[in-house]
């Protein structure tokens, strides 16, 4: 059965196919990161640059015309609000910061994607955005 939202425009996505989308993007990331280990002598540095770096990645691309990150692109997802316009900034943000209290919280907000016909996560819900196939 296929779900269908903002007049049967977009399709929402389930779980499995963010999943596959973020794990594109971690690798990008820990390439990253492993780069910056051999230059950045700190754990406690790293770690900070690893955390800015996360968080703009998200927010920057999640908000750009992409609408979405290398790895949601390559899996033709987008993330949109609710009236199918691009998010902002501002949200974009807010969307990354929620997935970490979601993480905090044995990634219980992450994982309701699988009880609700509309696919969103908790930060989806309070953001009022989503993500769609493109």
């Amino acid at each position: 059965m296929e779900h269908k939202s903002i007049d049967n425009k977009y399709e929402p996505v389930g779980f499995s196919a963010r999943l596959f989308a973020y794990n594109i993007d971690i690798t990008i990331l820990m390439l990253f990161f492993l780069i910056c280990s051999f230059v950045v002598e700190s754990n406690t540095v790293l770690y900070a640059i690893c955390l800015t770096v996360i968080t703009l990645y998200f927010t920057l691309f999640e908000s750009s015309v992409w609408q979405g990150t290398p790895g949601k692109k390559y899996h033709q997802l987008k993330v949109i609000n609710e009236d199918g316009t691009r998010i902002s900034v501002p949200i974009a943000f807010c969307r990354v910061l929620l997935k970490y209290v979601s993480i905090l919280f044995l990634f219980l907000g992450i994982f309701i994607i699988y009880f609700r016909k509309d696919r969103k996560s908790l930060h989806d819900i309070i953001l009022k955005t989503l993500v769609v196939r493109e």
